[in-house]
């Protein structure tokens, strides 16, 4: 079966063209799912602090994302592995009630104040 000159011809006008007005909404959508997705991390994170703080106004909650995605709480200055507990199981709760799908990190780290060294990381929870 032979493909007739104009098909071709109108297959190389799309590829000519439309590639150079395609791309850059393409990457503009890339862009923007990537900002979702990172947004949509940071709220999870902030999810579970918030889950920390109702039970525990005092406790010092910080979050971010780790190297593969996933919430990354930071807790500081806690010591005491009873209360430590406490918090995961809260944390684990608020992801059983499906507040929070992802795998979720958290680290109890003990600062060094006036230091440029990184805290002591004392324990690490990942559920």
């Amino acid at each position: 079966m032979r493909i007739p000159k104009w098909v071709l011809g109108v297959a190389i006008a799309i590829t000519l063209v439309g590639i150079p007005v395609a791309s850059p909404f393409l990457l503009s959508a890339w862009i923007v799912h990537g900002k979702n997705v990172y947004a949509d991390i940071m709220h999870e994170g902030r999810i579970v602090a918030d889950v920390i703080h109702e039970h525990d106004p005092s406790v010092h909650v910080g979050w971010t994302i780790d190297d593969h995605g996933h919430p990354n709480i930071v807790i500081r200055d806690l010591l005491d592995t009873a209360e430590q507990d406490e918090i995961i199981a809260w944390a684990k709760a608020a992801k059983a009630q499906g507040r929070v799908r992802r795998h979720i990190v958290i680290d109890f780290q003990k600062e060094i104040p006036h230091s440029s060294e990184p805290d002591i990381i004392l324990r690490e929870a990942e559920f």
